[in-house]
């Protein structure tokens, strides 16, 4: 098991249409009917920064995120709105409460 953190800022003017973004991608997630993926995306603090955290079962899931329409979208957007670029950092999993 293996999981991706993802953090980046976006203008303040940004950070609804950021959000609706988001949702947009774990809609088409739902509704692609994926296995073996948690996909969760944090506000913070500040209200401008956000954190996605993507846990998967294996490797062989790592395409399916970034292959969904939905998350090509959102990705160009960012482009555009965000104040600092995202920063990826790869975690390995120790424990979780829930199965994937």
């Amino acid at each position: 098991m293996q999981a991706i953190r993802v953090q980046y800022t976006v203008r303040e003017d940004f950070a609804e249409t950021n959000a609706a973004n988001i949702r947009a991608v774990m809609d088409e997630l739902r509704e692609s009917g994926a296995e073996g993926i948690q996909y969760t995306a944090f506000r913070i603090g500040d209200g401008n920064t956000f954190v996605h955290i993507v846990v998967m079962a294996s490797e062989a899931q790592a395409d399916i995120v970034p292959g969904l329409a939905a998350f090509g979208r959102f990705r160009a957007a960012l482009r555009d709105g965000a104040v600092t670029p995202p920063t990826n950092e790869a975690w390995t999993v120790v424990g979780t409460s829930y199965a994937l």
